[in-house]
């Protein structure tokens, strides 16, 4: 397996480690590959019930988000949606400024991948539909949400 020109291949591959050889000078490079992983049953998944919101309170206290989706499934949703994420314990009122925000919903699916790490919110979790792209200006009751947290 090569990964550049530079790159003769791989030696000693063992676990977590990799050494390579440079094509031109011989030169031997050592690496790490970074893995994380999450001890234990931390990770849950969680979604809203067959009821319609505008927003979901996910966690009131500190955590981590890896994942978050909504559905739009109310009849004749009129105008332009966005995701957000809100750092709040409490739920997230108009004019709170989300922490991420996902592209302008495109028919009626969103959804935010925050990546092997996640965000960290150090307050709570709130997902939001909102009317706006820049705050929150929470929408009629028309989405469920799922999400994983940890």
């Amino acid at each position: 397996m090569t990964t550049d020109s530079t790159v003769k291949r791989l030696d000693d591959v063992s676990g977590d480690s990799f050494a390579t050889r440079d094509k031109e000078s011989g030169a031997k490079a050592q690496g790490m590959y970074l893995d994380p992983e999450i001890q234990g049953d931390l990770l849950t998944s969680g979604a809203t019930n067959a009821t319609e919101l505008a927003q979901e309170s996910v966690k009131a206290v500190a955590g981590r988000i890896f994942r978050a989706d909504v559905v739009l499934i109310a009849a004749g949703s009129a105008g332009d949606r966005w995701l957000m994420l809100v750092d709040k314990a409490a739920a997230a009122i108009d004019g709170d400024l989300p922490l991420k925000r996902s592209p302008k919903l495109v028919g009626d699916f969103a959804s935010m991948d925050f990546g092997v790490y996640g965000v960290l919110c150090s307050r709570g979790i709130q997902l939001v539909l909102s009317t706006s792209p820049s705050d929150v200006r929470l929408a009629p009751a028309e989405g469920l949400f799922q999400w994983d947290v940890a």
